[in-house]
């Protein structure tokens, strides 16, 4: 499996609707940062994955763009899809308290967890990681982490490694 790192901008949308179209994204998710405050063109990635039955990743906390930061602003957004084949990603930057009450307040499932180079409490993440509502776990440079790199292969979830 392929894990690319996107910003949902219009051009990358319009590669991956194209690319889904013609069946060319096997064994690839993608996981999409939303850059803009427009959803018109993540609403057409959208209706292109539900009709080829594909899924990709949607950060709900982006760090970049015009919305970013623990906002419910695409949280909502990501609620109201219908059909919905974007699943849900967190950035963890120690902020667990924020992505265990969405994820408890929008029930949400199948979550991605983030976790880049911005973060200091790993026991907090170790917690996150535990939720049964989160299935992925991705990680920058898991070598400088080797306590959290331990950690999270003991948990038999789906681990990936940037």
């Amino acid at each position: 499996m392929y894990f690319p790192y996107l910003r949902a901008r219009q051009f990358e949308l319009i590669s991956l609707r194209e690319l889904v179209i013609e069946n060319k994204l096997q064994n690839i998710t993608p996981v999409l940062e939303p850059v803009k405050e427009s959803f018109n063109n993540l609403n057409l990635a959208h209706k292109v994955f539900q009709e080829n039955d594909f899924y990709a990743y949607l950060i709900l906390n982006p760090f970049k763009g015009e919305k970013y930061g623990d906002t419910e602003f695409f949280l909502k957004y990501f609620s109201e899809l219908e059909n919905r084949k974007l699943l849900p990603a967190f950035h963890y930057s120690d902020n667990a308290d924020y992505i265990i009450s969405n994820i408890e307040k929008y029930n949400l499932e199948n979550c991605l967890i983030i976790c880049l180079d911005n973060f200091s409490d790993e026991q907090s993440l170790k917690t996150l990681c535990s939720n049964n509502n989160v299935s992925k776990i991705m990680l920058l440079e898991p070598h400088k982490y080797r306590n959290l790199d331990r950690f999270i292969k003991s948990l038999g979830k789906f681990y990936i490694r940037l």
